[in-house]
């Protein structure tokens, strides 16, 4: 998502996890939290079923953000049901 939103090409790269700064995780935060159902629709990058319960994401990773002291974070294409999966496989994900 914030590879398609703010054009950066690092982190359009085709592997399946991406380390983010905090500045870009707050610049998402800022957008998803300020925005409309219909206005998270359009965000591009954002997977459609995801829009409605994206609010809610973003407040639980804030909590964490916040009490934890996250420096960085590190996002990954796959779900977490994949990446149990590919774990249990062995299989080395880039």
């Amino acid at each position: 998502m914030i590879c398609k939103q703010y054009n950066e090409p690092e982190l359009c790269r085709e592997i399946s996890e991406h380390n983010i700064t905090l500045e870009y995780y707050h610049k998402i935060y800022d957008l998803i939290i300020a925005s409309t159902l219909e206005e998270r629709l359009k965000i591009k990058g954002l997977i459609e079923m995801r829009a409605d319960m994206m609010v809610i994401s973003m407040l639980l990773i804030d909590f964490i953000v916040k009490n934890f002291d996250v420096k960085k974070i590190r996002v990954s294409d796959y779900s977490l049901k994949e990446g149990v999966i590919s774990k249990k496989l062995g299989l080395k994900v880039a």
